[in-house]
């Protein structure tokens, strides 16, 4: 119902809900199992893939498959940078799951997915840590807080990025 209050009936509603059909997944998956199935990341690609292609031919530029390179290049580079510093602090099924999801949103909300999945997933850390119901030993898997992260960036990143714009600039 948001994407479509967000987006109404359109190329973009029909992609969006393939691609949060399957942020549901993964995060159940990465969240049940803690690991995320590359066959879910590839089928994620290809329609991230599909859909930029889509929009060239309709808007007829190239410069969303460009904007979803560089949003690849950042989001899975910042979580390898994060896995090399922290020596494995980060799995390579985030890495993998944020590379696609970069695709998908371009740099700009790209950005604004990675912000929140941290902010999200720091504040259930905290939660989890405060309450004794995890201790700093386990695990909590971060596909879930990406997977909500990218749901944000999607309804309200564009809005999100002019506001911070109005607000430094």
């Amino acid at each position: 119902v948001l994407i479509y209050l967000s987006f109404g009936f359109s190329i973009e509603f029909i992609f969006y809900i393939g691609l949060t059909s399957l942020l549901l997944i993964i995060a159940g998956i990465d969240y049940d199992h803690q690991v995320i199935p590359d066959p879910f990341v590839m089928l994620g690609l290809g329609g991230g893939l599909l859909y930029h292609l889509i929009g060239s031919i309709m808007s007829h530029s190239l410069a969303g498959v460009v904007h979803g390179l560089i949003g690849l290049v950042i989001g899975g580079g910042f979580l390898l940078l994060i896995a090399v510093l922290s020596k494995g602090g980060m799995g390579g099924g985030d890495i993998k799951l944020m590379g696609m999801l970069g695709f998908w949103l371009g740099w700009k909300l790209t950005i604004i997915a990675l912000f929140f999945s941290f902010l999200f997933g720091g504040l259930i850390s905290i939660f989890l840590l405060a309450c004794k119901i995890k201790n700093k030993k386990d695990m909590i898997p971060f596909g879930p807080f990406l997977c909500l992260g990218t749901f944000v960036s999607l309804l309200y990143g564009n809005v999100i990025f002019q506001w911070y714009l109005q607000l430094f600039l």
